[in-house]
């Protein structure tokens, strides 16, 4: 006789999960109007940032979704501080630093590629991605609040918000588990999946709209967002749009005319530019360690180590910004010991001269054409050195226009006669003098080097600003205060590539070339564009009385980019590559 079939038992039946009720809780896709800018539809819907209230951005990543050799470097890293954590002192300084750096690796190593799309997308699949979404849902009104979220092919994005600071942990969690079990496959997801602090009301409009702006992106339709009632009518500042609105150019008053010197250069000569292209030369000045120290901004070097609030110089002291007084006390006095031992350290460096700074800085005749800047190779300006490419903002706006920087200098055929700056500082040493430390087994110290290393580039950048305005007659010494600098209460503003106002690292090549910084220097660019030493900034100084800085949106159109990318002489390919993370399609 045969023997019974050995039965298996029967795995317990997971709960129902409830269905989404849009228009009650939630506003869910199809309550989008997609071909509008989200920005009007959005405003007075959204929930509202609360600063008293943890607020969280969690990225479930899918299996696959990152190449292998990407996460094999990612691991690495996170090995090295994870041991670097684990032998220092509990609660000091380089434990703080070191939990800072593990809580911004996976953003910083992995969000990238997940934006690229490498990889599969296995949460594609209709039913697996609203089955997702009923169990986020699910979630809101237990331990946290659902603000929104975003299935998309490769990871899930979802903003939450615990009710106080001890539920916290508890509520990202929860809602891991949650996800995870709702997919019925613990294999789909990578352990890599991350949760990153939200700490400020811009912060959270930020990752809000490009929460929103990647389901644009991917033409993703598994998006919702938590509804703000309509007794709350603060009005919020949202970054985010879909739709691109190409305004007129802005009419700008008299441009300015800089002084007799268009050339001006600190450190060592450039070569690059015959003399026939110059009027003349500033001669050659040595930047003392000590005069830079007048010029450090000492915000962000509290903010490398979690300590946030402001330095009053005035008063040389630390104020912060932790409501609880105890904390506050506690914060403060951190602060003062972690600035006296920055001093000390300070005076190792300038007394050893660890480090040695090095800059460049120029103005060139210029005119802008469309979105462009021509930079002329003299003062006939009939001959075309180099072009810098600029990209207009993309937002819905009430009462002001959506700038260029090109905006900021004067038109071809306008007949005036503008000029636009460009500069490069950086700071040899840093990295050279860190190893000593780290040999040592010193990670505190190797950290403050490089911090202090990065605040010593900045304050080299503020003080050859002044001495570019000094030059251009539009400042005089003596006439602000470093508070004043700190505050940029100056005219003029110096953008750098990369950053919001021009997001497009490949314009430091043009910069580099017109300034023959690595000659110059000893600054070089990286096949990604990248500065070396990495205590190095380099920008454009636009010098008009109304020059402001301001930020591109997640929302750049296919038919800008391709604009974009024919002006550049690059392909349409290459162009998304370097601004992948701005892309509104």
């Amino acid at each position: 006789a045969l023997a019974e079939p050995e039965t298996k038992a029967e795995p317990p039946a997971k709960p129902e999960l409830p269905e989404i009720q849009p228009g009650q809780v939630f506003r869910m896709a199809s309550d989008f109007n997609w071909r509008q800018p989200l920005e009007g539809q959005l405003r007075a819907t959204l929930p509202r940032w609360e600063n008293d209230k943890p607020t969280s951005l969690i990225t479930l990543i899918a299996s696959d979704a990152i190449p292998e050799r990407n996460l094999a470097a990612f691991r690495k890293e996170l090995s090295t501080l994870q041991q670097q954590l684990a032998k220092a002192p509990a609660g000091g300084l380089v434990a703080q630093a070191t939990k800072h750096q593990l809580q911004s690796l996976a953003e910083r190593r992995l969000g990238h590629q997940l934006y690229e799309g490498h990889g599969t997308a296995p949460l594609k699949d209709a039913a697996l991605a609203h089955n997702l979404e009923r169990a986020i849902a699910a979630q809101h009104g237990q331990s946290m609040e659902v603000l929104a979220w975003n299935v998309l092919g490769n990871r899930v994005l979802i903003i939450l918000r615990a009710k106080d600071e001890d539920q916290a942990a508890e509520a990202m969690a929860n809602m891991f588990d949650a996800v995870m079990s709702a997919s019925g496959n613990d294999d789909l997801w990578l352990p890599e999946s991350y949760a990153t602090a939200i700490l400020s009301r811009s912060d959270y409009w930020l990752k809000l709209s490009g929460l929103l702006g990647a389901a644009v992106k991917a033409k993703t339709r598994h998006v919702g967002a938590l509804l703000r009632g309509e007794d709350d009518a603060e009005e919020e500042e949202f970054s985010g749009s879909v739709q691109a609105v190409m305004p007129e150019r802005i009419e700008l008053p008299e441009p300015i005319i800089v002084a007799a010197a268009p050339v001006a250069k600190v450190a060592e000569p450039a070569e690059a530019a015959p003399a026939a292209e110059v009027e003349e030369r500033v001669p050659d000045v040595e930047i003392s360690l000590e005069e830079l120290r007048r010029f450090i901004d000492w915000c962000p070097f509290f903010h490398t180590w979690e300590l946030r609030g402001r330095w009053k110089a005035e008063e040389q002291r630390f104020s912060s910004s932790q409501e609880d007084p105890e904390k506050k006390t506690a914060a403060e006095e951190q602060a003062m010991k972690l600035y006296k031992e920055a001093q000390e350290l300070l005076d190792r460096i300038q007394e050893e001269k660890r480090f040695t700074p090095k800059a460049v800085f120029g103005f060139f005749p210029a005119n802008a054409q469309g979105d462009d800047v021509i930079v002329y190779t003299d003062e006939s300006r009939t001959q075309q050195r180099c072009i810098f490419h600029s990209l207009r903002q993309q937002q819905i706006k009430k009462d002001t226009p959506n700038y260029a920087i090109a905006d900021f200098i004067a038109p071809v055929g306008s007949g005036r006669a503008d000029y636009i700056g460009a500069f490069a500082v950086t700071i040899h040493g840093g990295d050279e003098f860190a190893k000593t430390f780290d040999e040592a087994n010193d990670p505190y110290l190797s950290i403050m080097t490089k911090a202090l290393a990065d605040r010593f580039a900045e304050a080299l950048a503020e003080w050859l600003h002044q001495r570019a305005r000094f030059q251009c007659g539009i400042e005089k010494p003596g006439e602000l205060s470093n508070e004043d600098l700190i505050r940029e209460r100056y005219r003029g503003i110096r953008p750098a590539p990369g950053y919001p106002a021009q997001p497009d690292h490949t314009e430091k090549g043009t910069l580099f070339d017109l300034l023959n910084v690595s000659a110059t220097t000893g600054c070089e660019l990286t096949d990604s564009y990248a500065m070396h030493p990495g205590a190095s900034v380099s920008g454009l100084y636009f010098n008009h009385p109304e020059a402001r800085y301001f930020g591109m949106s997640v929302d750049l159109t296919k038919d800008q980019i391709e604009d974009y990318a024919a002006r550049k002489k690059m392909s349409v390919q290459e162009i998304e590559r370097w601004l992948s993370p701005w892309l509104g399609y």
